[in-house]
This record gives C-alpha cells, sequence and structure tokens, in this order.
C-alpha cells in the first residue's frame, strides 16, 4: 500500500515538471523544425583513378561500359555538356550519350554516363568501339597526352577506343602501330607479285578463280595525300591489262567526267583513264551498282546489312556477275577497294565456298598499302553477325548456305543465278 503510494507521488511530480519544459519547448520552435535533406550517395568506381585515364569504366558482371570525363584531367574548367559520340552512334547527337554531371565524388567531381555493351558494341575501323568527347555541343575533344597507352586508335582520325577486359591489349597496340604508319615508293617491292599487289590493293577474291578486287582503276585518293598514289593506280590498270579483265563492277558512282589533275609532294599529274579500261566503257562492259538512283554505302553495308538496300545491291552485284553480255575475268571496287569491296567479295566469297577466315584475312590485306586507312577484321564479322542474327558468326556451322539462303528467301537472288556465278567465277585465269 505504501509502496503504491510513492509512484503516485513520483507520476504527479513527473508531470508537473515536464509541463514547464513542454510549454518552454513550443514556446521556443513555434514552427516545426524542417526534416533535414538527404544528402545523395556518392558515386563509387572501382580503380577511379585508372579508369579516369582510359575515360572509361566495364563493368564485366553487369555487362556495361562507364565513360568518364573528368573535368580537372581534361583541363576543361566547367562545361555545360558533355556527351559521347562514336562508331556505335554514327558519331552522332543522340540524347541517350550525353553525360551527367557527378559532383558527389570520392575524389574530383566528374561526368559519366552509363550503357549496355549492346549500345557501344559496334567497332570503328581499328575492330574495337571508337568515340570522342564533345563538350557544350560542338567542341570534339582529341584524345589527351596522358591518356593510357593502348586506349587511342591512328589513322585519319585518331579516337579513343574501348578495350574490353577479354581483348589483346598487346594485339591492339600492334594494331594501332600499323594504322599509323604509311609507307613510301621505296618501301614496296615492285619487283615482285606480293609487293604489286599490295601497294595495288589487288588480288583474287578467295572462293573464286577470276574475280580481281582493286584500287580505283583511275581515280586518285587525295584525302591522305599519299606519295605512293601515282603508282598504286598505274599499277591497278597494269594488272587490268595483265589478267585481261574483260568486265568491271564499280561500287562508286560514275566518274568517267570528273577527271581532274592532283599534286602530291610537289608532282601534279592529271587523271587518265587507259585505253583498255576506255574499251570496256565503250562496249557497255562496266556495270555501276546502285548508281544513279543512290551510291553504295559502307555504312548501310555495315550497320544495316539486313536493309532492302543493301539486299538489292548485293542482288545487282550477283545481276552482273551471270549476265551473259559479261565475260570473265571480273573486276570489282569501289574507290580505295577496302569497305564497300570488301564487303560484298566477303559475301561473294562466302556463297561460292570460302570460308570466314578466309575472307576475312584477305578483306585485312588491304591494310598492306599503308595509307593510314586501317580495317579491322572485325568490322566484318559484326556484318555478318547482322545479316545473319547470330551472336558469333564462327559458330555458323555452314556459312555459304546461310549467306545463300538469306539473299535467295529474300527475293534478292535465285539458286540458279547463284549456281551459275559459282560456276562462272571457278573459271581459271588464262
Amino acid at each position: 500500500m505504501k509502496t503504491n503510494r510513492i509512484k503516485t507521488i513520483l507520476f504527479t511530480l513527473a508531470l508537473l515538471l515536464a509541463i514547464p519544459l513542454t510549454a518552454c519547448s513550443k514556446k521556443q520552435n513555434s514552427e516545426p523544425e524542417p526534416e533535414p535533406t538527404p544528402k545523395p550517395e556518392p558515386v563509387y568506381f572501382d580503380s577511379l583513378a585508372t579508369d579516369k585515364k582510359r575515360c572509361y569504366s566495364e563493368d564485366v558482371t553487369n555487362k556495361t561500359i562507364t565513360f568518364l570525363f573528368d573535368s580537372a584531367l581534361w583541363r576543361k574548367g566547367n562545361p555545360k555538356s558533355i556527351e559521347v559520340r562514336g562508331s556505335f552512334n554514327d558519331w552522332g547527337d543522340e540524347t541517350k550519350y550525353v553525360l551527367q554531371k557527378c559532383d558527389t565524388a570520392v575524389h574530383h567531381p566528374f561526368w559519366f554516363i552509363t550503357l549496355p555493351y549492346s549500345a557501344v558494341k559496334f567497332p570503328g575501323n581499328s575492330g574495337q568501339p571508337e568515340f570522342k568527347f564533345v563538350t557544350n555541343g560542338s567542341t570534339w575533344q582529341e584524345p589527351p597526352s596522358w591518356l593510357t597507352s593502348g586506349y587511342k586508335f591512328n589513322g585519319t582520325s585518331n579516337n579513343q577506343i574501348i578495350v574490353y577486359s577479354t581483348d589483346d591489349l598487346e594485339q591492339i597496340k600492334a594494331k594501332n602501330k600499323i594504322a599509323g604508319t604509311k609507307k613510301k615508293l621505296s618501301d614496296f617491292d615492285l619487283n615482285t607479285q606480293q609487293g604489286r599487289e599490295d601497294i595495288s590493293n589487288v588480288r583474287i577474291v578467295p572462293g573464286t578463280k577470276c574475280l580481281m578486287r582493286c584500287y580505283h582503276p583511275f581515280k586518285y585518293t587525295t584525302s591522305s595525300r599519299n606519295s605512293t598514289e601515282f603508282e598504286r593506280v598505274k599499277q591497278v590498270k597494269m594488272f587490268f591489262e595483265e589478267y585481261g579483265i574483260k568486265t568491271d563492277i564499280c561500287l562508286s558512282k560514275d566518274q568517267t567526267k570528273d577527271l581532274v589533275t592532283v599534286t602530291i609532294d610537289g608532282k601534279s599529274q592529271k587523271e587518265e583513264i587507259s585505253a583498255y579500261y576506255q574499251n570496256l566503257i565503250d562496249n557497255d562492259k562496266v556495270a555501276y551498282i546502285g548508281y544513279p538512283d543512290s551510291e553504295t554505302d559502307y555504312y548501310d553495308c555495315y550497320h544495316d546489312p539486313r536493309s532492302a538496300k543493301v539486299g538489292g545491291w548485293v542482288g545487282q552485284v550477283i545481276d552482273a556477275i551471270v549476265d551473259d553480255s559479261h565475260d570473265v575475268p571480273i573486276s570489282i571496287h569501289c574507290r580505295i577497294g577496302t569497305d564497300r569491296t570488301g564487303f560484298f567479295c566477303a559475301l561473294i566469297g562466302v556463297m561460292c565456298g570460302a570460308t570466314f577466315d578466309e575472307v576475312t584475312a584477305d578483306y585485312q590485306r588491304s591494310n598492306n598499302m599503308y595509307i593510314k586507312e586501317y580495317r579491322d577484321a572485325n568490322m566484318m564479322k559484326v556484318a555478318f553477325e547482322g545479316l545473319l542474327q547470330v551472336e558469333d558468326v564462327k559458330e555458323v556451322l555452314d556459312l555459304k548456305s546461310a549467306v545463300t539462303n538469306y539473299f535467295i528467301t529474300n527475293g534478292y537472288t535465285t539458286q540458279a543465278k547463284v549456281d551459275k556465278m559459282i560456276e562462272k567465277l571457278n573459271t581459271p585465269l588464262k
């Protein structure tokens, strides 16, 4: 009983003491205190400094690439916007490739964007995904001097590249050396067949015996101003006569009326159509693919091989080959004989029985010109995989049938035409 009375007294006392404290609190804080603003979580990346010097981070588990632009490293002050453009978006301006600024980074603030492999997988000429950063919507940033070795690719354009964890960095560096090298005329032994083929980009397409791929037979390419240019076209003209070419398939537009004078290393020379090639023109033995409706485009061939446009071009090439008025041997070319020529020759070669390894090795032989127009076989691999919609073209058991059936099934050619093409292109050279 005594215990209960003591508890009641203590409870009453506690209430009396609490009243003035509560009243004081309300008097001093007539407005409720605002909720504290939560601080955003810092953004962490593994090996942050290393990744920033490569300009990207790879997450193998989630199959993503995070592009990183550190304003302090690049010494670009405080850009208003940064985006990444590359081989995977045709070097275009797209909102989904705009970087976000991260002010809560553990180290210096930086810009970043995380994309799945699928969004950046398409390679450039190097065979790797290529990219550059663009600041404030228009200023292209060249690869910086502090960029980690092996993550820039030389050539006509110096682009940064993505090297995946499964790639061989040393092999990529070796390719980069080739891509950045221009050979002089004295570097080619023109007394040998190999030297003449290398400088002129001339050779018989694998899987065939009389389809000759080559550089353009009379147009000079002046963009890279190669000292070997005049001799290169001269050698092509000579090969036309030596092989006895009777039909020419041109994958670029008709430029017979666009002959100009070109000056390289102080020497000037006017483009000329040889008497031999003029005879082919005069006798309607030159077939222009896609022209005049639309000139064949290498971007379509690589990026959209299943398009009706590309399918139509392949059908036209086959039609030109099987045309009874077009005798063999046959030549095929675009301007420098690498991209469009490489694409169509690989398809024709495979349909004629060449292996994928044979046509890709042939594709890379164009690099033997050493004119800083490097092309890696991985571009052809991606094009074939896009055409056949497969993960790995090397796992296709019967590539010849797969490619042939695609073009037949979609109405671009017929089995009879393919059979005739194979027979015709297997005519031995005399």
